[in-house]
């Protein structure tokens, strides 16, 4: 898919609602992607990007982490009740 997105021209990637805060970057010949992982609120750690465009070829991204987020395991056991349904279905 990366591949595909470079060929048409795609240079940056935005993907949400990941439980992972990541960058990865690749080159296919002369064309690049990179693609930015956003994480989801409900990782560990929280966090939400920010993007600052520069110019047309120079933009920042900067990761804010939320340290402290009232309630923020509420939903684990909600979430290993979904993993044990998930294994049952395998």
């Amino acid at each position: 898919m990366a591949k595909a997105f470079a060929e048409a021209g795609l240079q940056i990637h935005f993907a949400g609602h990941m439980h992972i805060n990541d960058t990865g970057i690749r080159n296919f010949g002369d064309k690049m992607l990179v693609n930015i992982q956003v994480p989801s609120l409900a990782a560990y750690l929280p966090a939400h990007k920010i993007l600052t465009i520069k110019s047309s070829g120079k933009m920042e991204v900067e990761t804010e982490v939320l340290n402290d987020v009232p309630n923020f395991d509420e939903l684990f056991p909600l979430y290993e009740n979904e993993y044990e349904e998930l294994k049952k279905s395998k």
